[in-house]
């Protein structure tokens, strides 16, 4: 495998994107992950108490009940938002339909009456 001519081109392109992609994206996801495993109040230091985190809240009811009404309110929103897209793009495929067939039919018209009023001016 040759690397392409311009790879130094490329990567000079492509650093800052990386680089904000990075700082914004996948430092603060792994940051995150780490803290879940930790017990920190956002003062004092961290200490490691392992998936103690996650037991406690997958044994408490008012989570598992947000839990349950995130997935729901994900699930079904995304079902509304395909369903209102599909039927939007329905209707300006038939408008569109609709338009060109007018166009078809009545471009001769529609080029007789503006050269007639063109020549009146």
């Amino acid at each position: 495998m040759t690397l392409h001519k311009h790879w130094k081109g490329i990567i000079l392109f492509l650093l800052p994107v990386l680089v904000l992609y990075g700082m914004f994206f996948l430092y603060p996801l792994v940051f995150v992950y780490l803290v879940s495993f930790m017990k920190w109040n956002g003062v004092t230091n961290m200490a490691f108490v392992g998936l103690k985190n996650y037991i406690t809240n997958f044994q408490d009811s008012i989570f598992l009940t947000a839990l349950e009404n995130n997935f729901i309110w994900a699930l079904s929103l995304g079902f509304v938002q395909v369903g209102l897209a599909a039927l939007v793009a329905l209707i300006l495929a038939l408008i569109a339909i609709v338009a060109i067939v007018a166009l078809i039919f009545l471009g001769g018209q529609i080029s007789s009456t503006l050269s007639t009023v063109g020549n009146s001016i």
